[in-house]
């Protein structure tokens, strides 16, 4: 099964082409993660109302997967117990994403919003933050391990060796004290808190080597994924870590102790206007270089800090050179043309819509294993 699944981008042409869904855009709390609303069909039905707008973001446009994130503490009673019940919330939000025609990349751990964690979590030491982790992909990869909504699985999204922020015995996992919000996003005018992606994995280096340290936390999460005791826990689905594609982020992650463990390479590219996309270009080259044969599936793409042309001369690029076989971009919460979102920046659609048209003229040439034109 294994074999199988890993050669499945290969032989059956599967590209994953689509969006973040990184939370229930509909819901009336901005600050609104999935495990708020998927206990109940009317919650269900509001985060269908982003699946359905993912599908018809652009007339005539074509996606077939999307990535979704889901917290470390929503699915754990404490450090030490696993809420089943939420686990079985879990697979039935995929069965509901899988019935609107989507593969998904299910992103793990997430700490968004540490304010609205539970003290246990930056309470933990560090041996046991790691075990809770584990614990947690122990029990979603269990229960998911015959899904064939689910294309892979992304232990956490870009992660950090640098040293939590401890005060008074807590800890800020993502870099800001335990009772704080992180600043990227944050609305005060409807209310909505910033959200926090980087996360550290340690509590304090105490002279440690970083790539030792993300090697090792990456073999526990692996270990927990693909074994249960002696016995196979999941041994069908991908695995792969969101690597941040600045200098500084992931750095640790992005080496061959880690990536060795990986069955796909999933870095961030989000192209700078300053050098055409070709920093970005070059750190796709050099990770598919260092994990030979090992696929690479952009986790996150956008036109954030330069236009559209400069995304599609990256994608072009890149996808020509062989270099990476997936690419998922960013989403808004609305279709191609809509209005403003509550509380959006009036600038921020013209942004989105870019991106969506982009995505409608390569969607069917990428699914379909091709690639557009060399843009040079």
């Amino acid at each position: 099964r294994v074999r199988r699944q890993r050669q499945m981008c290969i032989r059956d042409s599967f590209v994953p082409w689509g969006n973040n869904l990184a939370r229930p855009y509909q819901a009336a709390d901005p600050n609104a993660v999935f495990e708020d609303l998927m206990y109940d069909e009317p919650g269900l039905a509001i985060i269908v109302e982003d699946l359905v707008r993912l599908q018809n973001l652009t007339p005539g446009g074509r996606l077939n997967s999307i990535r979704m994130h889901f917290q470390l503490h929503t699915i754990m009673a404490d450090g030490n117990t696993v809420d089943r019940h939420a686990v079985a919330m879990v697979v039935r939000l995929i069965e509901r994403v899988e019935d609107h025609g989507f593969r998904v990349m299910l992103a793990g751990l997430a700490y968004h919003y540490p304010a609205d964690n539970p003290l246990w979590v930056a309470a933990q030491s560090e041996e046991e933050h790691w075990a809770t982790q584990a614990l947690w992909w122990r029990h979603i990869a269990r229960a998911l391990h015959h899904s064939p909504g689910v294309f892979a699985y992304e232990l956490i999204s870009e992660p950090a060796t640098g040293e939590a922020q401890v005060s008074n015995g807590l800890a800020g996992w993502s870099g800001v004290p335990h009772d704080e919000y992180c600043a990227f996003g944050r609305n005060p005018q409807i209310g909505k808190h910033g959200r926090c992606f980087v996360q550290r994995i340690v509590r304090e280096l105490a002279g440690r080597d970083r790539d030792e340290l993300a090697r090792d936390w990456t073999q526990l999460m692996v270990d927990a994924i693909r074994r249960r005791g002696s016995l196979q826990n999941d041994p069908r689905h991908l695995i792969t870590i969101g690597m941040g594609g600045g200098p500084r982020v992931s750095t640790h992650f992005k080496t061959p102790g880690v990536l060795a463990q990986l069955d796909i390479v999933s870095p961030h590219l989000y192209p700078e206007a300053e050098d055409d996309g070709q920093s970005k270009i070059e750190l796709a080259t050099h990770l598919s270089a260092l994990a030979p044969g090992k696929p690479v599936i952009v986790g996150e793409t956008f036109p954030l800090r330069a236009g559209a042309e400069t995304v599609e001369r990256m994608i072009s690029q890149i996808c020509n050179k062989g270099t990476a076989q997936g690419w998922i971009g960013q989403y808004d919460g609305r279709r191609s043309g809509d209005p403003p979102a509550r509380g959006q920046d009036d600038r921020a659609p013209e942004v989105f819509d870019a991106w969506y048209l982009l995505q409608r003229d390569l969607g069917i040439q990428m699914i379909d294993g091709g690639c557009p034109p060399w843009v040079p």
